[in-house]
């Protein structure tokens, strides 16, 4: 069990009014017992062993199911879009991140009261990696991030061609009419996430244009503009969040055929 913090909270009003009521108890109960794993993993918040996602059977184990069981009500779950996953499809849990970045700005501001009462100046220091932004490279986000400020404030230019520009030419299937909303969403994906760079640290191309591929597959043209709107109305947006937002699209047009 996490040692510094052996609990969490658990907001009762939004379970109630959450996607997840509508799931079985049985599927209520998975999904409060991964949360307690995630919580007791070494990276709070992740289903994560040995920096690679958990393998199913290990989280069946440990949430006390039978792989069978597991895989009924894991799919019952995902239905909801509620299970977020890093580009690298570890999953993770909102609320415990969020818990904890409040934890942190508590601490931080007890430490800057505690160094004004002794007539101390509060040592700045630069933010690392926020524990609600997941990323599968933490070492290397805030260099990552540095260089996509540069490239933002360099018009993201690859060669002749500004990044996004190069992207929609990569796209297989690309709508003309939403240009611009493809080329603003390959921007914005390279400014977010730095999974969307090479090892190198140049912007990834060919990388970005197959993920937006594989939401073209899934939602269509429409959709993914329709998703990637709807990005200005979330708190926290990011990749990850419109990746879950497609994926309810493409579960509930399922359903609807």
């Amino acid at each position: 069990m996490n040692k510094s913090l052996p609990w969490f909270k658990l907001n009762c009003s939004e379970w109630i009014r959450s996607n997840l009521s509508g799931c079985s108890l049985a599927a209520q109960g998975l999904y409060l017992r991964m949360m307690i794993v995630a919580h007791d993993s070494k990276r709070l918040g992740y289903l994560i062993e040995n920096n690679e996602p958990m393998k199913p059977e290990r989280i069946s184990r440990r949430c006390g199911s039978t792989p069978e069981e597991y895989a009924a009500l894991f799919s019952e779950l995902d239905l909801t879009g509620l299970l977020k996953r890093t580009p690298t499809g570890i999953i993770y849990f909102d609320d415990l991140l969020s818990q904890q970045r409040e934890r942190d700005k508590e601490r931080k501001k007890k430490q800057d009261q505690r160094a004004k009462a002794k007539g101390n100046v509060p040592e700045v220091v630069p933010p690392d990696v926020p524990t609600d932004v997941p990323t599968d490279v933490p070492a290397q986000s805030k260099e990552l991030r540095v260089k996509s400020k540069s490239l933002k404030q360099s018009n993201t230019t690859t060669g002749s061609r500004t990044f996004g520009d190069a992207v929609f030419l990569k796209i297989k299937t690309p709508n003309p009419e939403h240009r611009d909303k493809f080329i603003s969403l390959a921007s914005w994906l390279l400014e977010q996430d730095p999974a969307f760079f090479s090892k190198d640290g140049s912007p990834d191309v060919e990388g970005t244009a197959r993920q937006i591929d594989k939401w073209l597959d899934l939602v269509g043209s429409a959709g993914v503009v329709r998703a990637f709107d709807s990005m200005n109305r979330v708190s926290q947006a990011s990749p990850t969040a419109l990746r879950n937002v497609i994926t309810g699209m493409a579960e509930r047009q399922k359903s609807a055929a």
